[in-house]
């Protein structure tokens, strides 16, 4: 940053001093109403509005509107500041036992009006910033084996807050090495991964009134995990697969009734398969009657690759029949890297084929456990 010569109008370091985070350890930098912010130890320093690089007064007779604010969470013990949260009425500021808000009654934020006040006083990971689902705030508590996710709503500057342990019901089921944690506002949902492993965690709610239909799920991923975001309604995955890496797409929305088999009942359903891929590549072998179907990726170790040949042409009219719900195969795959295959017997040229790799699905149902 420009010296203190270089910024400030008046005064010395005594009656126009260096902002609190100089000397000591930054651990956020933000941006919120036109304001530069770091956390530092217990302190907020937001710079000038509008004046992004600038951290000293116009004047050391009295404070303006625009200048600096620099302000200290107080509170009965040593809190250090981690992350922020923008919301509606304020900035939330997460310690790592303690929970404050930055507000204002007034409707400028300036060094006469901020104040902080502690909100609430649950235990937040350090590492891990808290994610927004749109109406809610969300953040990570560890203990030594398992991972807690807290959801504070209904935050106001005059009242706490109400708080809840989503993990309540599935206090052994997250891991304490979590390490990659997001959200969806559209999507409302929350996902949680360890880089380097291929499980990822998510939570997923509907807001009916005062009334919420959630649940949590696992899955894992083709892959193990680098990164994740989301994208509107899709799920994106950054995976390495052996010494590729790789961007896996998850539409999370719910399946249309315009799914893309036809069953035999004229019902319409999707694919359900990992890497799947409408109609790939392949060749016909007339003298041995076999059609090599090639992999547009390389194979997958542990996974069984299926072929679903469809009962219909390409360009060709949908009719229903036992051979719309398709022919599932399961051929071997060879091949080298870049240029893996699977041969099938018969000629399917022209003939639609989905490509995928299968997977596992379970349904565990929560116990009611009564007492006499």
């Amino acid at each position: 940053f420009p010296s203190h010569d270089n910024l400030a109008v008046i005064g010395d370091l005594t009656t126009n001093p260096n902002p609190s985070f100089v000397g000591s350890q930054i651990r956020h930098m933000f941006l919120y109403r036109n304001r530069l912010g770091f956390l530092s130890n217990e302190t907020v320093t937001m710079s000038r509005a509008g004046d992004l690089f600038n951290f000293f007064n116009t004047t050391a007779l009295t404070a303006t509107d625009d200048d600096p604010i620099d302000i200290s969470a107080s509170t009965a013990k040593p809190v250090t500041l981690h992350y922020v949260r923008p919301t509606a009425v304020g900035l939330i500021l997460f310690g790592d036992t303690e929970q404050f808000l930055l507000s204002t009654d007034s409707d400028i934020l300036s060094p006469k009006t901020a104040k902080i006040n502690t909100m609430s006083s649950y235990e937040a990971d350090p590492d891990l910033e808290a994610v927004s689902t749109g109406i809610s705030t969300n953040f990570i508590a560890k203990t030594p084996l398992y991972t807690k996710v807290f959801n504070l709503i209904d935050i106001r500057n005059d009242s706490p807050p109400l708080a809840e342990e989503l993990t309540y019901n599935i206090p052994e089921l997250i891991p304490s090495t979590i390490d990659n944690f997001i959200s969806s506002a559209a999507a409302s949902i929350i996902s949680l991964g360890t880089v380097g492993s291929s499980t990822i965690y998510q939570y997923r709610f509907l807001q009916l009134s005062e009334k919420r239909v959630q649940s949590w799920y696992k899955w894992n991923l083709t892959g193990t995990l680098l990164d994740q975001f989301f994208d509107q309604s899709t799920y994106y995955a950054i995976v390495a697969n052996g010494s590729n890496v790789e961007v896996q797409a998850f539409n999370l929305r719910q399946s249309s009734d315009e799914g893309f088999l036809t069953l035999p009942t004229g019902e319409k359903t999707d694919v359900f398969l990992d890497y799947w891929t409408i109609n790939p590549y392949r060749t016909y072998n007339s003298g041995t009657d076999t059609t090599r179907v090639f992999l547009p990726y390389n194979t997958v170790t542990g996974k069984t690759l299926v072929v679903v040949a469809l009962g219909g042409y390409i360009g060709g009219s949908n009719v229903t029949s036992n051979q719309s719900v398709g022919a599932v195969l399961e051929p071997t795959v060879a091949g080298t890297t870049g240029a893996y295959y699977a041969d099938i017997a018969g000629d399917y040229r022209g003939r639609d084929l989905i490509i995928g790799y299968q997977y596992e699905m379970s349904l565990v149902l929560p116990r009611i456990v009564t007492g006499k």
